[in-house]
C-alpha cells in the first residue's frame, strides 16, 4: 500500500510538473469559499488533500491565479487585483466599482488577468508594472459573459451578448476590439494548439465550433460535441498539451472528455454531485468543478494523462476518488 502511494505521487507529480505545475509547498492552489466568502488553499494533492483555512476573507467573489500568488476579488462593492497573497502583507490595488457584473479570467501563467466589470474590459499585468489596457466601449447593455486570455498576455477573447446576437471578440493594445465570429448563444471559451484555435461551447450544449487561427483569419467549424439535448454546461477548458477538450456538464452531471485530433468522445466522467464550473485550478492540470461550501466538498478534475474526478474535504486529511 505505502508503494503503491509513493509510485502514484511520483506519476502525479512528473504528469503536473511537465505541463508547468508549480507546488507552493503543499499547496496545489486556491478556492474561492463562497460559504466562508473566503480564499481557502487547496492542500496537497488530488487523492490525498483537503482545503485549508481561510487565507483571504471578507470576500463577495474571487478569481484566484493558478500559481496561487494573486486574485481578482470582489470586496465591499469594489473590485480589487490582491498580489503577494503568500506574503504577511498583500497589496491591493483597486480596479473598479463592481457594478451588476464581474467575471475574471487569468492566463495559465498567471502573468496577466482579464476582468470585466462596471466600466468595461481590463487586462492587466500582474507583474512588471505596466498598466493595464482599459476598452472602455465594452461597458453598456452589452453582456460580456466569457474570457479567455492569450499566453502571451497581450490580447484577450471575450463573448458579447447584444440584443438577440452574440459573437467572439478579441480586444488587444495594438488592435482595439473587432469581431472574430458569430455564435448561436452564450458560449464558454478554451484556448488550444498553442492559444492559436478557440473553442466555443454552448451553455446549452447544442452548439461547439473551434475557430482556427482565431487572432488571425479566424476559420470556424463545427466541433461533434454530443452533449445531449438537455445539457447544462457549465465550463470548457483543453489540456496542457492541447489534445483534449473538457466539458462539464451540471445537467447530467458528468465531464466530457473529447479528443481534438479526430473529434472523438475519448471518455465521459460521471459524478454523483452536479458541477457547477470548470476553472483552472492549479498551473496545467487541475480543474475545479464546484464551489465547496456548508460542508460540501470540493469536486476537482484532474486533466493529466488519466483523467480523474477527486472529492476534496473542506477539513481534514483525506480525500476520495469518485471515478
Amino acid at each position: 500500500m505505502i508503494n503503491r502511494a509513493i509510485v502514484c505521487f511520483a506519476l502525479f507529480a512528473s504528469s503536473a510538473f511537465a505541463q508547468g505545475f508549480t507546488l507552493d509547498g503543499l499547496t496545489s492552489g486556491l478556492v474561492f469559499d463562497p460559504a466562508q466568502r473566503a480564499l481557502r488553499p487547496f492542500l496537497g494533492i488530488p487523492g490525498s488533500g483537503y482545503l485549508g483555512g481561510a487565507r483571504l476573507s471578507g470576500l463577495d467573489q474571487a478569481w484566484p491565479a493558478p500559481d496561487a500568488r494573486a486574485a481578482v476579488v470582489v470586496h465591499d462593492g469594489q473590485v480589487f487585483l490582491v498580489r503577494g497573497l503568500g506574503d504577511s502583507e498583500p497589496a491591493w490595488l483597486p480596479i473598479d466599482e463592481a457594478g451588476s457584473t464581474v467575471i475574471a479570467a487569468w492566463s495559465a501563467a498567471s502573468s496577466a488577468v482579464a476582468v470585466y466589470s462596471q466600466t468595461g474590459l481590463r487586462l492587466l499585468q500582474v507583474q512588471g508594472g505596466e498598466p493595464g489596457i482599459h476598452w472602455p466601449e465594452t461597458a453598456g447593455e452589452e453582456r460580456v459573459s466569457a474570457l479567455a486570455v492569450a499566453r502571451d498576455a497581450r490580447s484577450v477573447f471575450f463573448v458579447r451578448e447584444s440584443g438577440q446576437s452574440t459573437g467572439v471578440y478579441i480586444a488587444s493594445a495594438a488592435a482595439g476590439t473587432r469581431l472574430v465570429a458569430p455564435l448561436g448563444g452564450s458560449s464558454y471559451l478554451a484556448l488550444a494548439n498553442g492559444d492559436r484555435d478557440l473553442i466555443a461551447v454552448g451553455w446549452s450544449g447544442g452548439e461547439a465550433r473551434i475557430i482556427r487561427d482565431a487572432a488571425g483569419a479566424a476559420e470556424s467549424a463545427s466541433l461533434p460535441l454530443d452533449a445531449g439535448e438537455e445539457a447544462e454546461i457549465v465550463g470548457a477548458a483543453c489540456s496542457a498539451d492541447g489534445k483534449r477538450l473538457f466539458v462539464a456538464a451540471r445537467r447530467p452531471a458528468r465531464v466530457l472528455v473529447l479528443n481534438l485530433g479526430d473529434g472523438a468522445m475519448e471518455r465521459v466522467l460521471e459524478v454523483d454531485s452536479p458541477p457547477s464550473r470548470l476553472e483552472l485550478l492549479s498551473g496545467g492540470s487541475l480543474y475545479a468543478l464546484n464551489a465547496p461550501g456548508n460542508g460540501d466538498p470540493l469536486l476537482v478534475l484532474d486533466a493529466g494523462f488519466e483523467p480523474r474526478v477527486y472529492f476534496v474535504p473542506t477539513g481534514g486529511p483525506a480525500a476520495q476518488e469518485e471515478n
